[in-house]
């Protein structure tokens, strides 16, 4: 019995490392599997310093990050991990806006690869006064959306929704209650819209249903500042799922909500909209 005790206690030892403690083991695996050296070459703390540094210099903020966890890690006794504990944040913020620069990059290759594919969106054209197509192109939906609606009279009746793009700056909604074929009009009635992105993220925008039937988003900007039209037509540059609910400003009980359950390929519409290849 006692041998057998003697042999688990040389086993584990070895499995740790020759003696050595279970972080130092931890962090030499780290060495291996991260970093583009030997395998067998353990790097010292001034080599992950001039690494860091140069990685910094260089642009290089994911492999920065990595080796700035790295040094923590391996070195947690070093003079420098206070300094670049601070600097931590600012070169994981920049890691992060190389990744979505890098994520946005491989979309628009896959887009531009399928140029013809307009998933649920097409262009059509606006019409005159007689009915007749004109040489005006909008962006809408192949099929149409459909969601709820309520008012003082109803809760939560079938709405149809149709989505029109002229522009960046020019973005519209028109908005069938019960379904029918006439869309709803008005006359300087103002609504609150709420728009959900793809990545969750919450919008508050401004629109107004203005002697017309559709409900146009503001095309005025403050000091510079995007639009809302933009704002919503950059929401549906990004794809996914979008959720939205307008409701009006003078009357809280009247609501329309309806989800866009994939605006993907939507790019692909604007540029042909534009006559961007």
């Amino acid at each position: 019995m006692k041998k057998i005790l003697i042999s688990a206690m040389l086993l584990a030892t070895s499995l740790v490392g020759c003696g050595r403690s279970e972080a130092e083991h931890h962090c030499d695996t780290i060495r291996q599997d991260s970093l583009p050296t030997n395998p067998n070459v353990q790097l010292s703390e001034q080599e992950y310093l001039a690494l860091i540094e140069k990685a910094i210099d260089s642009g290089k903020f994911v492999d920065a990050k990595n080796y700035i966890d790295l040094l923590v890690t391996c070195f947690p006794r070093s003079e420098k991990k206070s300094f670049y504990l601070n600097l931590l944040p600012y070169v994981t913020t920049k890691a992060e806006e190389l990744s979505l620069a890098a994520d946005s990059a491989k979309k628009d290759s896959v887009l531009r690869a399928n140029a013809d594919n307009l998933g649920i969106w097409e262009i059509q054209y606006f019409t005159d006064i007689f009915g007749e197509p004109t040489s005006e192109k909008y962006i809408t939906t192949k099929a149409p959306i459909y969601g709820t609606f309520s008012s003082p009279a109803t809760l939560k009746s079938d709405l149809r929704v149709k989505i029109v793009v002229a522009s960046a700056n020019s973005v519209a909604i028109k908005l069938f209650e019960y379904k029918g074929s006439n869309p709803v009009t008005g006359y300087n009635d103002r609504y609150n819209v709420i728009v959900q992105n793809s990545k969750g993220e919450w919008h508050e925008l401004r629109a107004s249903i203005n002697h017309s039937d559709r409900l146009r988003f503001d095309d005025f900007s403050y000091k510079g500042e995007r639009t809302d039209a933009e704002i919503f037509h950059q929401i549906l540059m990004q794809g996914g799922r979008i959720r939205v609910k307008i409701q009006d400003a003078d009357c809280s009980a009247t609501a329309y909500n309806f989800t866009i359950t994939t605006a993907d390929w939507y790019p692909n519409a604007y540029r042909k909209l534009i006559g961007y290849h």
